[in-house]
């Protein structure tokens, strides 16, 4: 499990990849998902 800012450091060093990444989206606890 990550925390939101692991997920930050993660997708800003290229080792992790949300696509479409929306930073708003990234909470303390994981990442909320929009669908539609």
């Amino acid at each position: 499990m990550l925390s939101g800012n692991e997920i930050r450091r993660l997708i800003a060093a290229g080792k992790l990849v949300i696509d479409p990444f929306d930073p708003e989206l990234v909470r303390e606890n994981g990442v909320d998902l929009r669908i539609g």
